[in-house]
């Protein structure tokens, strides 16, 4: 959706060398951009936390169902016996080794509601506790 719009009105992505350069980085991007929400590729409470209370926050890949992270639950259980299947079918047929033709096996996720993306206009709630 990026791409289509025009040069000027886009927001680049915060794409740094290394990921421990996301939370030095994640406050002055937010700010030169005005973003009002961040979709994160991973899931780290920590680094979330370091953004300003009224951006929203996602995540692509939620491990957990704790309601902190609103984003993509991955279904690891379905993903756990599909390889399970993939590997006794293997064992099944004599097969050994890395594939000639890998395949692609997707495991559709789900949106699940959580505090770092309460919705537009109300400011998120801690999502970590200091100590």
């Amino acid at each position: 959706a990026q791409q289509a719009l025009p040069a000027r009105a886009r927001v680049p992505a915060l794409m740094p060398e290394t990921r421990a350069e996301i939370p030095i980085l994640l406050g002055d991007w937010i700010t030169r951009h005005r973003v009002d929400g961040v979709v994160f590729a991973m899931s780290d409470a920590e680094w979330m936390a370091r953004a300003p209370a009224a951006i929203g926050l996602v995540s692509l890949s939620v491990h957990d169902a704790s309601g902190k992270i609103a984003g993509i639950r991955q279904n690891e259980p379905r993903i756990a016996e599909d390889a399970v299947d993939l590997l006794a079918s293997k064992l099944h047929h004599w097969h050994s080794g890395a594939s000639t033709s890998p395949r692609l096996q997707l495991v559709r996720g789900e949106w699940g509601d959580g505090l770092s993306a309460p919705g537009a206009g109300r400011n998120r709630r801690a999502l970590i506790t200091r100590s």
